[in-house]
């Protein structure tokens, strides 16, 4: 069951406000939003594409795997982009889910939300981490770095929105950077598990 629609704030704290009410079995995660001037447009046609697919029509909960809708989604913004390119639109992926299946004993306990985010010309990595104060405060860090720094040779970008999705680019992130590229040049991993790495990776060169 996927919810497709729009705000004009950010998205974590709608998502929050929609995990409150009681009968809500889990809490909603962002897993892909894009932030578009043509978004009261967008929302129209994505939900008339999917309404064969709608749970209820005073309700934009959709029954259609999660892969299928972002696609959907992607197709449709494409359409309705200009070429007036002074106004960027910013598509944004959640990968933490994906990263704890791989990585759930490597990631930082602080590490609360992990996005792939891309624009026309950039892709960054965006990380938030929460701190815990007296119990119930909760400061929140948001770092987005760009990833434009990591190729793989020759000045060949890794991740590139110029040759690759949003999509593409989240399962180079996941499948093709490895756990050595990772700690080189992200913080998600705690210590422990970055020395466990370099000391891997040290000796694995040692043997060859």
């Amino acid at each position: 069951m996927v919810k497709i629609g729009k705000t004009k704030r950010d998205t974590e704290l709608r998502a929050k406000e929609l995990s409150r009410p009681t009968g809500v079995p889990g809490n909603f995660i962002v897993a892909y939003e894009v932030e578009t001037e043509h978004y009261s447009e967008l929302e129209k046609l994505i939900h008339k594409k999917l309404k064969p697919l709608r749970h209820s029509t005073k309700k934009e909960f959709f029954e259609i795997p999660l892969k299928a809708a972002i696609s959907e989604l992607q197709t449709l913004h494409i359409s309705l982009k200009t070429s007036d390119k002074s106004k960027i639109d910013i598509e944004k992926m959640e990968i933490l889910s994906r990263l704890k299946v791989k990585y759930s004993k490597e990631l930082r306990q602080e590490v609360v939300a992990v996005y792939l985010l891309q624009t026309m010309d950039r892709c960054y990595l965006e990380v938030t981490t929460e701190e815990i104060l007296a119990g119930y405060l909760k400061n929140q860090k948001i770092h987005r770095m760009d990833l434009g720094f990591i190729s793989y040779g020759q000045h060949r970008r890794m991740f590139d929105p110029n040759r690759a999705t949003l999509e593409d680019n989240a399962n180079i992130f996941i499948d093709e950077f490895d756990p050595y590229s990772i700690v080189n040049c992200t913080d998600l991993f705690h210590e422990e598990a970055a020395k466990e790495i370099f000391e891997k990776h040290n000796k694995s060169n040692e043997d060859f």
